[in-house]
């Protein structure tokens, strides 16, 4: 099933304004230390400060639209596996009408259930028991499902059995992909590494303006807003409903789950 999401347990929300305000009290500090630097020290060298500092900027920028990258690459990963999924379950319940008159309405009737559970893997939080569950009662209904359908095929052999056992095996790929997609997340390595970053930055940047002894007011908190929102959309990317960013492919379900009615 995957590694639990670190900070998994944490809102998207709250890791961005830590983050924030980390970065205002880190900046605020290292401005101090670089005025009362420069002030002890008149003829000290800032350029090197300055330098660093702008080399620091371009790879932050770098790192987040790497994670940016990885993050909105497995939510459209997402999407495409739920129509997909939902396209073949679609599928294997049309061939319910190829069975025999005392096993058609049941094999509907599994894949009605089946759909239902599969809905449900789009309303809970991805590294929640509840999605466990959902997943193994998924893969009990799928045993149901594959034992009926062969042994109907082995009870009648032709050409619309194979069609059958093909259609539900498609059904069982789908299931695992999707599951693994939603337990996929952002390296929390990746993740340490731009969160420290963001820290290093605002403290050179701090400590490059407290050199300066020249504090820009309204930029540097505005651009470290900025970077705030970007990690809070980075994190609600990999969190299919406790953000605000959701799964809007899920509604392919819901229309197959009607269309069975």
């Amino acid at each position: 099933m995957g590694s639990q999401e670190f900070l998994g347990n944490v809102p998207a929300v709250w890791i961005a304004l830590g983050l924030l305000l980390s970065m205002l009290l880190a900046h605020e500090i290292a401005f101090r230390r670089g005025r009362a630097f420069v002030l002890s020290s008149p003829n000290a060298d800032e350029s090197g400060t300055k330098l660093l500092d702008g080399a620091l900027s371009l790879l932050l920028g770098l790192f987040l639209a790497f994670s940016f990258s990885l993050a909105a690459g497995r939510y459209e990963n997402r999407q495409d596996l739920v129509v997909a999924e939902a396209n073949a379950i679609g599928t294997a319940y049309l061939r319910c009408d190829l069975m025999q008159d005392g096993l058609r309405e049941t094999c509907r009737q599994h894949f009605k259930e089946y759909t239902d559970l599969r809905i449900g893997l789009a309303t809970v939080d991805a590294d929640s028991g509840e999605l466990r569950e959902l997943a193994l009662q998924s893969q009990a209904k799928q045993e149901v499902l594959w034992s009926m359908l062969a042994e109907a095929a082995r009870a009648s052999p032709n050409t619309s059995s194979s069609l059958w056992l093909q259609a539900m095996n498609e059904v069982i790929d789908r299931h695992g992909e999707r599951v693994a997609a939603y337990r996929r997340h952002v390296p929390a390595a990746v993740t340490m590494m731009l969160l420290g970053l963001c820290l290093i930055w605002a403290v050179f940047n701090g400590y490059s303006q407290g050199a300066a002894n020249q504090r820009n007011r309204v930029g540097w908190p505005a651009f470290a807003l900025l970077v705030s929102i970007v990690i809070y959309i980075i994190f609600d990317f990999d969190r299919q409903s406790a953000g605000l960013i959701r799964l809007d492919a899920s509604q392919s379900l819901y229309d197959l789950r009607a269309s069975m009615k």
